[in-house]
């Protein structure tokens, strides 16, 4: 048969009919939900890993106690201050300068800023004369070094004080009040209005003190701080109050200018020309009703003159004396002239002499009227002209009430001007005062509620906390390493994983020989001579699996190979080897001409071996030598081959496994590696059955899939993974469901048998 047939699988070889697909030799834990935990699965988990787990939460451990240990003692005292929220007669707020509600978390977190500012902690530096204590100045104390240093601290000894100057003592300063701030710890109390004052330092008596100092330099800064705040207040006050004096004093100078120029003087809140008007549209009112009432009365009498009267019957003239005693006269007269008619006749001298006289009279009585008429004409012209007079000065003095009003809006704003100053000018001299009345009786803010103690116990380190947390992080760290160190983790530890991962049937395990009591030097010589070995028993377990996977012939081609070199496998051709010697013909032939490993187990003597078989030196009788011990016959390589040799060159190695297939039931070949030697894939071809050995836990699974991906594809439809040199213990812990995982419940059986 040719290489080329071999290889295409065109050969008479089939693989058998009734070989059971890998799937499904799957078990349980191989058709879980995925949603499923499975404790024994987690549990296996550990037990891989219990090693590594166990070194890192130990070191992590030993660590955080190493850090405890190495930690200073740190002592804790609190002081606890109230901030004041009773406010008592406060002023307007840009004056106030007593105690007055907080308004919010803002305040509160403003007072810890001060708590924690430079100049409060230089305060506490100067008043505890820190600056000369070596805690808080280093430059005067001496650190040792080296191992001085570590036995200083496990005796608690103080280093030594260094001498300095004042000068070199002070230039230091700024460092002892950055150590002084650094212990300084306050906080808010809930939501309260309360203020803990916490110090920590390695001495539990300057804890305290340092905590009670800060309170009350906390609470004296703040008096001082009201205290200098009143004072400032005051002298603004009183430098303020002579400059609003003087403004109110120079507002009311231009209102009063302003009044004066465009005369807006009052007496008694009305404006003279609002006076004026009033008087005017007075003097106005009488002057047209006695304008109306002598024009009525010229009126009237100029009517009754029209229509013929003598004006005897005027009210006027009745009301005239003249008239009055004109009349009384005529009348007189008119008797006496009524008795002379009667006496005398028309013509007498006497009669008319008194007739003259009564002409006369009502001559004189007539030019009385006329003068009176003319009176009431000359009194109605005057009124006429005294109302006309009033009604210009009533527009004149509108005239001025309009411009009046017109300046009252400047006015107004003068006004305002100077009511403000005057206003503003009242509240600074009421609130100088008040400010100067309390001075010396300002209270601080806040008090202290409660003073430090000396601790009784340090608060760093905790020990207890610390060994805790050291020991859970531990958990964690080892946990989390674990977790991907096996998530990285790409050998085979069970046959599951065999089949699972690399579709391929697992044949069985291969245990070391130093993981049982019951062994001998060698695997070999354990399999030989210890019947009741469980290495022995692995062995007749995977020819068994080999057994019954292979194609039914008479003769078998055991094909073993691995991966990569150093994986066991010549230990497990020659352990293979000397199990099928014991009930059938078996023979080991040595294909790794470059490393050799399988003629290194035996003692092959003087034999001629592979080499010269091939090239026809020797016979196979002379080449093969057989192990008493074991029973099986090996073919070693005792001679070197060209480098540029193959051993399948010209069919030579084809027919010579054509004579072992004659003369022995199984034929098995210790191949190279096939990853790094190429000739191994070829030789692979020539076998029934094609055994690759694997390095449990070692090699890995993708090394693995690229072996099996470049073996002859007829090969790969007959081929079984053997997992060699497992430690059965560990595997007993590993190996859920392997047969090794009840290793501990079977392994007394071996020593029963076996004393049996």
């Amino acid at each position: 048969m040719s290489l080329p047939e071999i290889f295409t699988g065109n050969s008479d070889a089939q693989p058998p009919a009734e070989r059971l697909a890998p799937q499904q030799y799957s078990s349980r834990y191989d058709r879980m939900d995925d949603d499923r935990l499975d404790f024994q699965l987690i549990l296996s988990f550990f037990f891989r890993r219990v090693r590594l787990f166990t070194y890192i939460t130990i070191m992590v451990f030993l660590a955080a106690a190493a850090l405890t240990l190495r930690q200073p003692k740190t002592y804790y005292a609190q002081a606890e201050v109230a901030l004041n929220t009773r406010a008592i007669n406060p002023a307007p707020e840009v004056f106030s300068v007593l105690s007055r509600l907080p308004r919010g978390d803002s305040e509160v977190n403003t007072e810890l800023r001060i708590l924690r500012s430079r100049d409060l902690a230089a305060v506490v530096v100067d008043r505890l004369d820190l600056i000369h204590d070596p805690d808080f100045n280093p430059r005067l104390r001496k650190e040792p070094k080296g191992l001085a240093r570590l036995i200083d601290y496990f005796e608690g000894e103080a280093p030594p004080v260094v001498e300095l100057s004042e000068e070199d003592i002070e230039a230091a300063r700024p460092l002892v009040i950055d150590i002084a701030r650094s212990g300084l710890m306050p906080v808010r109390i809930g939501d309260s209005y309360s203020l803990r004052i916490g110090y920590e330092h390695s001495n539990p008596q300057k804890a305290a003190a340092m905590a009670n100092a800060f309170a009350e330099a906390y609470v004296t800064d703040q008096l001082t701080q009201k205290r200098t705040n009143g004072q400032r207040t005051a002298d603004f006050l009183r430098a303020r109050i002579d400059e609003l004096s003087l403004q109110a004093k120079e507002d009311y100078q231009r209102v009063q200018q302003f009044r004066i120029e465009n005369d807006m003087l009052s007496s008694t809140g009305v404006t003279l020309t609002e006076q004026d008007i009033s008087a005017l549209n007075q003097q106005l009112a009488l002057a047209n009703a006695k304008s109306a009432e002598d024009e009525a009365r010229l009126t009237t009498a100029r009517a009754a003159l029209a229509e013929g009267s003598l004006g005897d019957n005027l009210s006027e003239s009745l009301s005239s004396s003249v008239v009055s005693s004109l009349r009384s006269q005529r009348a007189a007269l008119s008797v006496k002239v009524a008795e002379f008619r009667g006496r005398y006749g028309p013509e007498h001298p006497e009669l008319q002499k008194e007739e003259r006289k009564l002409a006369d009279l009502d001559l004189a009585i007539q030019a009385e009227i006329d003068r009176i008429i003319s009176g009431l004409a000359a009194q109605a012209r005057v009124s006429r002209q005294r109302v006309a007079s009033m009604t210009e000065s009533l527009e004149d003095a509108k005239s001025n009430l309009v411009r009046n009003n017109r300046a009252e809006a400047e006015l107004n704003d003068l006004q305002r001007r100077a009511e403000t100053s005057r206003a503003l000018y009242e509240s600074y001299l009421e609130n100088f005062k008040e400010t100067v009345a309390r001075e010396g009786i300002e209270e601080s803010d806040s008090r202290i509620l409660s003073e430090a103690r000396t601790p009784g116990s340090p608060s760093k380190p905790n020990i207890m906390f610390n060994l805790g947390f050291g020991a859970i992080f531990g958990v964690i760290l080892g946990a989390a390493i674990c977790l991907i160190t096996e998530m990285n983790f790409s050998g085979l530890t069970t046959n599951k994983e065999v089949e699972r991962e690399l579709n391929v049937r697992s044949l069985g395990i291969m245990p070391l020989n130093k993981s049982f009591k019951q062994r001998k030097e060698t695997a070999l010589k354990t399999v030989v001579h210890c019947d009741g070995s469980p290495l022995r028993e692995a062995i007749f377990s995977i020819l068994t699996s080999v057994e019954f996977m292979a194609s039914p012939k008479k003769s078998q081609v055991i094909y073993v190979s691995s991966a990569l070199p150093g994986e066991g496998k010549s230990t497990f051709s020659a352990c293979l080897a000397a199990v099928a010697a014991q009930n059938k013909r078996a023979v080991v032939v040595d294909c790794d001409r470059m490393r050799t490993g399988l003629s290194k187990i035996f003692d092959t003597g003087n034999s001629p071996g592979l080499k010269a078989v091939l090239e026809g030196k020797a016979t196979l009788d002379q080449a093969l030598v057989y192990d008493e011990e074991s029973g099986c016959a090996v073919l070693p390589i005792t001679q070197r081959f060209p480098r540029k040799s193959r051993l399948h060159h010209e069919g030579a190695f084809g027919a010579l496994i054509a004579s072992l297939r004659e003369r022995f039931d199984f034929v098995i070949l210790d191949a190279a590696p096939i990853l790094p030697v190429s000739e191994a894939r070829e030789l692979a071809a020539y076998a029934d059955f094609v055994v690759l050995a694997v390095h449990w836990r070692k090699t890995s699974r993708d090394a693995i899939r690229e072996t099996i991906r470049l073996l002859p594809a007829r090969v790969r439809d007959t081929m079984g993974v053997v997992l060699t040199q497992v430690n059965a213990k560990r595997q007993s812990r590993f190996a859920i469901g392997d047969p090794y995982y009840y290793y501990h419940r079977y392994k007394d059986y071996y020593k029963v048998r076996s004393s049996a």
